[in-house]
């Protein structure tokens, strides 16, 4: 019997598809539990470090402000980071699209 899904591979893809669902479903009221804009952003970046070893966030929070969010463990990680932002803005493409 060969099974070609990879069932802890469907479980993960049913939790990311919860999360991305269930954060679709806020309303901008649930959104401003927040008091502070660094509260945000340390929410923000605590979901997405859950999935992502080293990330840029580009955005508009629920007023409107621009929020960049840089999050990696080291230096190199970081340097990686602003190389990749650097050919995304200059070339316009940095690779396949997921």
């Amino acid at each position: 019997m060969q099974d070609d899904e990879n069932p802890e591979e469907e479980i993960n893809d049913k939790n990311i598809e919860d999360l991305i669902n269930a954060a679709l479903n806020y309303h901008p009221e649930d959104l401003k539990s927040f008091t502070t804009e660094r509260q945000l952003r340390e929410k923000v970046k605590s979901i997405i470090a859950e999935y992502l070893d080293s990330f840029y966030l580009f955005g508009y929070d629920i007023d409107g402000r621009t929020i960049l969010i840089k999050s990696g463990q080291s230096d190199q990680q970081l340097d990686a980071l602003d190389t990749l932002a650097h050919r995304l803005l200059l070339a316009g493409n940095i690779g396949p699209k997921i």
